[in-house]
This record gives structure tokens, C-alpha cells and sequence, in this order.
């Protein structure tokens, strides 16, 4: 289904501000590790499904850099440049998927696809700095693991929601058209 500019701004706008509240609310009031739960993926992966490969990228973007201003959460370095890279191409791919495939399968691309970033940034950082950092992707992988099971239930459903959401919404504006 086709969106207008001005759809897709409303929801990357939406999906930016949970990208903001959602860690606010898992790991600084609550406690849990923005580690394990990965709660700032899910609106970016939402965001790609919905609006499409730009508006997934830009949202990637836009939120990890927000959230390290306002919060100081993700830390400026090494997690900030690791995670915009990951969240830019997670929202893409997502949105690259959504256009061939269902929302369960284009979740899976999207996640696949963000964590290759994250892999191909951690070795340039490495590179850059002539030394190992204390993390490796496969620990990051399997302390996410939990918040990646959050995502492929989560991320379709909510995404299939807003879409008959819109759906249904452009229907009825249509039909009250036509009378």
C-alpha cells in the first residue's frame, strides 16, 4: 500500500519518539540492560516495515544520536557510531524486505542486516584504534538474544497493525468521499 509523505513522516516521527521512551522506561526506570532487550530496535524495525527503506534508515539514525544527546545513552564511543550504523541498516533492510516479502521475513532481514553493520563498524573502530575493544559481536549476539525473540514477535505484529490501521483509515476517508 502506497503512503503519502505525510504518512510517513507521522509514523517516523511516532517511531522516533518510542525509540526515545521505550529504553527510558526498560533500562533507566526498570533497570534492565538496553543489552538485553535491544528496546531501540524495535521502533526502527518497525519504522523501516511501515514507512520503507529511507524513512527505516533515517529513524536508525536520528534515534541512537537523540538518545545519546538527551540521555547519554548509547555512550558517545565506541557505542554510538556501532549502534547508528546497526539501527541505519536494520531500519533499510527492513524496508527493503517489506517490499517483496512478509513482515516476519522482512523482521529477520532487517535484524540479519543490522547486525552485518554492526559487525563490519566494530572491525573499522578496531582499525582505527590499533587495538581490541572489549566486545566481540558474538557476545552482543547471544546477550541480545532475548530482545531479538522480542523483535520477530513484536516488530510484524505491531507493524501488520498500523498497516490495517492505515488501511482501514484510507477506506473509510474514500468511502465518505464518494457519497
Amino acid at each position: 500500500m502506497k503512503r503519502t509523505e505525510a504518512q510517513k513522516i507521522s509514523i517516523a516521527a511516532l517511531m522516533i519518539a518510542l525509540g526515545l521512551i521505550i529504553p527510558f522506561f526498560t533500562s533507566h526506570m526498570f533497570g534492565v540492560p538496553g543489552t538485553i532487550l535491544l528496546p531501540m530496535h524495535l521502533p526502527i524495525i518497525i519504522g523501516g516495515l511501515v514507512c520503507g527503506p529511507l524513512y527505516g534508515g533515517i529513524i536508525g539514525f536520528i534515534v541512537p544520536v537523540l538518545s545519546s544527546l538527551l540521555t547519554g545513552m548509547p555512550v558517545v564511543y565506541p557505542m554510538l557510531p556501532l549502534m547508528a550504523v546497526q539501527l541505519i541498516f536494520m531500519g533499510m533492510f527492513a524496508g527493503l524486505f517489506a517490499k517483496h516479502f512478509n513482515t516476519l521475513i522482512s523482521s529477520i532481514g532487517g535484524i540479519i542486516g543490522g547486525w552485518v553493520a554492526y559487525s563490519a563498524m566494530l572491525w573499522i573502530l578496531i582499525q582505527i584504534s590499533g587495538h581490541a575493544m572489549n566486545m566481540t559481536v558474538s557476545s552482543a549476539l547471544v546477550m541480545g538474544i532475548p530482545g531479538i525473540v522480542i523483535q520477530l514477535i513484536a516488530c510484524p505484529l505491531v507493524a501488520k497493525f498500523i498497516n490495517h490501521l492505515m488501511k482501514t483509515t484510507i477506506s473509510s476517508k474514500e468511502s465518505n468521499y464518494a457519497k
